[in-house]
């Protein structure tokens, strides 16, 4: 137990840190002084610095997911069908509304290295989100491939992609409080009019004609 306790102390310490300073600018000196712990705890616990970055977003990671995945099933109680709009909603809405809460709580700086984490991740990182995305992939994929059938499996994966590269740079470019909210247009009041916004341009992308491209299977379906 006290080992866990130790585990929890040094991810809350690196947390509001790298929330007050930025992880560039945060020390494991510093890290260890605000937990009061040695340096070897950090070593034990996480293995590096990398190690460190991981557990913290990890831990951010799954209540995300999960509310991404509480959001669709409860889309799937209510449609059987349902659209890529709505689909869209549900899988951005909870990073906009974790963008929106640490901006409003003056831990913008959390969200901008969450950002730098989801695009250009160390590998430990990326493994992790990897393992972390994966069963969120096998949730929405198949319903993206229902509402947008003229597309193939390969085609559907890249616009995916697309999708969370545009969403993930919410995080890196939120802003403090009193600046412009995660897409960065003023006039955009409250999370539901960025989302409003952020799906209506993502949502004609990923319903756009295929690309004909021959010996791959981003050409059209087509039907006998």
């Amino acid at each position: 137990m006290a080992t866990d306790e130790t585990r929890e102390r040094v991810i809350d310490a690196g947390e509001r840190l790298f929330a007050a300073g930025g992880e560039d600018a945060t020390s494991l000196r510093a890290i260890t002084r605000e937990a009061d712990v040695n340096v070897a705890a950090i070593h034990y616990h996480f293995g590096d610095r990398d190690g460190l970055i991981e557990a913290i977003v990890d831990r951010r990671l799954q209540p995300l997911n999960a509310r991404r995945l509480e959001l669709l099933d409860a889309l799937l109680a209510a449609q059987a069908d349902p659209t890529v709009r709505d689909l869209l909603v549900a899988f951005a809405r909870p990073d906009l509304e974790v963008i929106d809460e640490m901006r409003h709580t003056g831990r913008a700086q959390l969200a901008r290295m969450m950002g730098r984490a989801y695009t250009l991740p160390s590998p430990k990182v990326g493994a992790m989100m990897q393992r972390q995305f994966a069963p969120i992939a096998r949730a929405f994929l198949p319903r993206f491939a229902a509402a947008i059938p003229h597309l193939g499996e390969r085609e559907l994966r890249a616009r995916i992609d697309l999708v969370v590269s545009v969403i993930t740079l919410q995080f890196a470019r939120a802003g403090d409080p009193g600046e412009p909210g995660p897409m960065g247009v003023e006039g955009v009041d409250g999370l539901d009019g960025q989302l409003d916004r952020l799906v209506g341009f993502l949502a004609p992308g990923l319903e756009a004609p295929a690309a004909r491209v021959a010996g791959n299977d981003t050409t059209e379906r087509t039907t006998a």
